[in-house]
């Protein structure tokens, strides 16, 4: 229902073209590009009776040339700024950074390393990796809210408040509604889950200026919306809330929930094989 009343994403302010920062772009074209894996104009064709077409619009337009957090770069903030003093405290650490940054360009999401030193209007933050929950394994976290120009206070809690997210209880509402009706039916309850969700959100050539990745004194341009960024959550469930509104509207799964990346639901047993296909992609 938050497609039905969300207003349209933003696009850059006019005060994010300046020149340094353009100039960086345009002579620096293969450290740019917008990644993105999901058939957009596929999308477009089932928006196509959407009752909201601006904001279906604003989210089409993100992901063809990539989406805009909200930031609001203050004037007193420096032009330049590396802040990726944070080296990896073991080897163990040092070995995954570098496994995956190299996995993350060959998906096109990190551009081909350059530097060590920034290019003009580039910012870079702290990135180390952490352990996983109860696991040995370790994840890769890009920190968008250290030190004092950080990419985070640029960005107003303001613009990013409106999104409400479906929890258990609304489940579990539903569960109840509809075994008081159906009393005697075999339900299965499924969830099917997005892979590496927000990194699947292309981001704007401006914003990438801001998002570099530092490893090893290797820099690269992240192309891809990451996890520590405090518009993610907004610009996601936009872009999710259209897919739950084909869903549901056009494929008639009324009963459907979503939680970030996590889309579920019951079904009467031996019924979803006999749903309609939808490419994921």
């Amino acid at each position: 229902m938050y497609s039905l009343t969300a207003d349209p994403l933003p696009r850059p302010p006019l005060s994010a073209f300046n020149k340094v920062a353009l100039k960086t772009i345009l002579e620096n074209p293969d450290l740019f590009k917008i990644t993105c894996l999901i058939h957009v104009d596929v999308l477009e064709n089932l928006l196509v009776d959407h009752p909201k077409p601006l904001f279906c619009q604003s989210v089409l337009t993100g992901l063809r040339k990539g989406f805009w957090p909200w930031p609001d770069k203050p004037e007193e903030y420096p032009e330049t700024h590396d802040s990726s003093d944070r080296p990896p405290k073991t080897d163990k650490e040092r070995d995954f950074l570098t496994s995956q940054v190299k996995s993350e360009q060959m998906a096109e999401q990190l551009s081909a390393p350059f530097g060590p030193d920034l290019l003009p209007a580039m910012y870079s933050p702290p990135v180390h990796a952490v352990p996983k929950p109860a696991s040995e394994k370790l994840c890769m976290v890009v920190d968008h809210s250290a030190g004092k120009y950080s990419l985070n206070s640029m960005i107003d809690p303001k613009d990013i408040a409106g999104v409400k997210l479906d929890g258990i209880n609304s489940l579990g509402f539903l569960l109840r509604s509809f075994r008081t009706d159906n009393p005697n039916s075999e339900l299965v309850v499924f969830k099917s889950d997005v892979g590496a969700a927000y990194r699947q959100m292309p981001m704007h050539f401006l914003y990438q200026l801001l998002t570099i990745i530092t490893v090893n004194s290797e820099c690269r341009v992240d192309r891809c919306n990451n996890f520590g960024n405090r518009g993610v959550q907004k610009f996601w469930q936009s872009f999710m809330s259209l897919i739950m509104w084909i869903l549901v509207f056009k494929r008639g799964l009324k009963h459907l929930k979503c939680y970030t990346e996590n889309v579920y639901s019951f079904s009467v047993a031996n019924f979803l094989s006999t749903l309609p296909a939808l490419d994921a992609r």
